[in-house]
């Protein structure tokens, strides 16, 4: 398909139609200097959601606050912007997949998207990079999985059916039943919310890292911490090698970064 056509089909999707106004604005003002604390506190106190979602975030054992925080101006102050970016994503995309009531396959791709979010956190800090900017490329990475879901939840079930019956990995089911993988809608998607190149490459690139022909390690990160998710969450057998050897990394080293990791996922899964 086409870029065009995959943009088109993105903009038939209302859900999908742009990020919330409040939450852009935050992001903009976490992005421009010249923003003070109080301004930006201002801005998210215009939405109670947001509020709550950010208070309870900061006061999780996740981001392991010594002190509890009832204020958004001193919320920002001691966990700061890198963090606050992080929290407003996941608060977005909480949204976006809206798991009030039942539904499996939402949860399904959303406590997905978290703990390949977490494990490139943790991954990210080890290797002392980024891990709030590593983090949130980790939560994009499988937004396209998303927008095939709400265009048409009845054949994205059976995608799935296929992926846990062990008959397909994803982007095989995906395009045999619609022509587009979740890689493709995703990268469609990120050019319509102009994210950076880098989520977009994270997007493109998570499950072909051998194709990307630049530097940036994040995507290897990210491609990692999915696999990490796969085996130790997911509870299905990919093989780690290739990660740890590119990384090097011993067994050990992995062992104790999956326990501290299922233990945040488990945290921030408590925050929903």
């Amino acid at each position: 398909m086409k870029l065009k056509e995959g943009l088109d089909f993105i903009n038939g999707i209302e859900e999908l139609s742009a990020m919330p106004n409040i939450a852009l604005d935050v992001m903009g003002m976490l992005n421009d200097p010249g923003a003070t604390v109080k301004q930006i506190s201002e801005k998210i106190m215009l939405d109670q959601a947001m509020v709550s979602y950010i208070l309870k975030s900061c006061n999780s054992p996740f981001y392991g606050v010594n002190k509890e925080i009832n204020s958004i101006t001193i919320g920002i102050r001691l966990m700061g912007y890198s963090a606050l970016k992080s929290i407003l994503m996941s608060y977005f995309m909480r949204n976006l997949f809206n798991l009030s009531g039942k539904n499996r396959i939402k949860e399904l791709l959303w406590k997905h998207s978290i703990a390949v979010a977490v494990f490139s956190r943790n991954l990210a800090s080890l290797f002392r990079m980024d891990s709030e900017e590593t983090y949130v490329a980790g939560l994009l990475h499988d937004i396209g999985k998303m927008v095939l879901y709400l265009d048409d939840s009845e054949k994205y079930e059976k995608i799935i059916e296929s992926v846990e019956a062990g008959k397909n990995d994803f982007i095989t089911a995906e395009r045999r039943l619609l022509e587009l993988s979740h890689v493709d809608t995703g990268y469609f998607l990120a050019e319509k919310w102009k994210l950076s190149q880098l989520l977009k490459d994270v997007i493109l690139y998570h499950h072909d890292l051998h194709l990307f022909l630049g530097s940036d390690q994040v995507i290897g990160i990210v491609a990692f911490a999915d696999q990490l998710t796969h085996v130790f969450l997911e509870k299905r057998f990919d093989n780690l090698d290739y990660f740890l050897k590119r990384f090097n990394l011993a067994e050990k080293d992995v062992d104790k970064l999956v326990d501290t990791s299922l233990k945040s996922i488990e945290n921030f899964f408590s925050i929903l």
